[in-house]
């Protein structure tokens, strides 16, 4: 390829030797000789440079305690492209590139200035990076090019593919959880679940239900598929559902960023203390994890651990029917945590019905990202019906996390800020 220079240079070269026919003056002659010789020479040479040398990228954590080589959200990245001469003379001036999208919309691309790759040698290039945000990301291909010696032709090369590079969520510390530390001292009460033997109730059918829990006569009588709901003693699960409706907010501050940061960080302290649980957003339709390293759940569709996070790695907003449907399958009884947005006014009138036969819950509304304002009651009526409702921000995270750890313990004024208990068994029924 040509770069402005070498157009400039055969311009002048074609000038030289239209004046020169025209004046037959023999010096014009010799002079457009040297420019024609440069061309030839600036063509080849850059091609020659670029040629049998190879290339090898590899990308870790900078966390060498990292297992598996996982990569989550904030975590450093070491780069490396190893180059490698296979003629036994040097190359002199060569630049390396390739576009990233792991640190961001700021930094998209990667360039290094290689002044001499030694004959028959190997050079190691090294850059560190930052996983901007969760997501499938891709290190570009490494691109040779070289335009030496002077500049007037640019050759390039591709050495390597392209590379994805999967950035998991940021799980981050939890210290308590009131739905979860309770466990124990419920684990001998009656819990509605749909592997349980004893027929409690019925609820209406979503997808998934198993043909042989339908209730027939209530079928009939309500006019609509019902499925029955059965006690379970041992049902421990926590029920966590987040936002996957509208994004609102920029870059990495978005309210579907924090509602997978939230839910992800709640399964991991339940999981690490033994809590199963059913995740619903997204693609995520009730997926379960029995524990971090089991597989065997009960409840249906299983993910280890590491299926979950990457799962919620490659999550996208996709309407607002994945939290409808957890709501609605919600046995009686559960404990769920749920991140909704502040704008979601059909999700606040269905979680409004579910609080009245949950157990204990957690509501985090997402609000300040930008939605459009509802009315600024609804906060005060989801406290009303049974939950613990807390609000979160642009930038807020860390002090939502700081208020779910201090759920259960009392204040400096002895007030006790522990989720709202139901009134009566009688609220169950409303």
């Amino acid at each position: 390829m040509i770069t402005a220079k070498g157009a400039g240079v055969l311009a002048s070269a074609l000038a030289i030797y239209i004046l020169a026919r025209l004046s037959q003056v023999g010096w014009l002659y010799l002079v457009d000789s040297v420019f024609w010789g440069a061309l030839v020479l600036a063509f080849v040479l850059p091609w020659l440079g670029v040629a049998f040398i190879s290339a090898h990228r590899s990308a870790t954590p900078a966390d060498r305690t990292k297992t598996g080589g996982r990569l989550s959200e904030g975590d450093q990245v070491n780069i490396t492209v190893f180059l490698k001469n296979r003629l036994f003379y040097p190359r002199f001036f060569h630049s390396v590139k390739f576009a990233s999208t792991l640190a961001g919309p700021q930094e998209a691309e990667q360039r290094f200035f290689v002044a001499q790759l030694p004959g028959s040698g190997t050079l190691k290039l090294e850059s560190t990076a930052e996983a901007y945000v969760r997501g499938l990301h891709h290190l570009g291909p490494v691109i040779l090019e070289s335009s030496a010696p002077f500049g007037l032709f640019r050759r390039r090369r591709t050495l390597t593919g392209s590379q994805p590079m999967l950035v998991l969520p940021r799980v981050y510390p939890l210290n308590r959880l009131t739905l979860v530390d309770g466990q124990d001292s419920q684990s001998a009460k009656t819990r509605v679940s749909r592997s349980g033997l004893d027929v409690a109730g019925s609820r209406p059918y979503v997808p998934g239900d198993s043909p042989r829990m339908v209730h027939w006569r209530n079928t009939a009588r309500a006019g609509r598929m019902m499925v029955k709901e059965t006690e379970d003693e041992t049902d421990k699960t926590l029920h966590i559902m987040f936002y996957s409706g509208d994004v609102w907010g920029e870059g990495k501050d978005t309210n579907f960023e924090y509602a997978i940061k939230l839910a992800v960080t709640v399964a991991d302290y339940a999981l690490k203390n033994g809590v199963p649980v059913r995740v619903w957003g997204s693609h995520l339709h009730g997926e379960g994890v029995a524990s971090a390293t089991a597989t065997v759940d009960p409840l249906g569709t299983t993910l280890t651990w590491t299926e979950l996070l990457e799962s919620l790695a490659v999550a996208s907003p996709a309407g607002r029917v994945a939290m409808g449907e957890g709501l609605a399958s919600l046995p009686t009884g559960a404990n769920i945590f749920i991140v909704v947005s502040a704008d979601d006014e059909t999700a606040h009138q269905n979680l409004r019905r579910a609080l009245a036969r949950s157990g204990e819950s957690i509501v985090v509304r997402l609000e300040g990202f930008g939605e459009p304002t509802i009315h600024a009651d609804v906060g005060d009526s989801l406290a009303i019906a049974g939950a613990s409702v807390l609000t979160c921000g642009p930038g807020g995270l860390a002090r939502t996390l700081s208020e779910i750890e201090a759920m259960g313990h009392s204040n400096a004024s002895g007030a006790s800020v522990a989720p709202a208990r139901k009134a009566s068994a009688e609220a169950a029924s409303l």
